[in-house]
């Protein structure tokens, strides 16, 4: 869809407000539902490689912009799905956390990430411990 845009700024404007909850928001009757929908909106964007380093990379780089120097995810660090279709491997995913970090660095050089394996919350408390202690940095 935006490579067919006549307006690439116009674009992502627009879907960012989409999946982005802001103060006109806060009046909504249940926010909830709105965080929601959104989390379901980005979790599916994120499953496009492009989309999802560039958000990645924006998200972070607008943190570090308003000062954030310590930003921890909670995450699964599972094999992404490249462009091409192939699966990648954990150590792809890592690197790939790892250029994100960098790249904000060169602008922000007092910026850092560190993330955090984790599973599901319905993972039986055993899985959750271990996967919980095998922090990234």
């Amino acid at each position: 869809m935006r490579a067919s845009a006549q307006d690439k700024q116009a674009f992502d404007n627009w879907l960012l407000e989409g999946i982005s909850i802001g103060r006109d928001d806060y009046a909504l009757p249940d926010i909830w539902v709105e965080f929601e929908k959104n989390f379901s909106k980005i979790s599916r964007l994120m499953k496009r490689p492009n989309f999802r380093k560039h958000y990645l990379l924006n998200t972070c780089l607008s943190l570090a912009s308003q000062h954030v120097q310590y930003v921890e995810f909670r995450t699964f660090i599972t094999p992404f799905v490249h462009a091409d279709g192939s699966k990648g491997t954990v150590d792809d995913t890592i690197q790939f956390w790892m250029t994100i970090r960098d790249q904000v660095k060169q602008q922000y050089p007092a910026f850092n990430l560190k993330l955090i394996n984790t599973r599901s919350r319905w993972s039986p408390p055993k899985h959750i411990q271990a996967f919980l202690m095998e922090t990234v940095d």
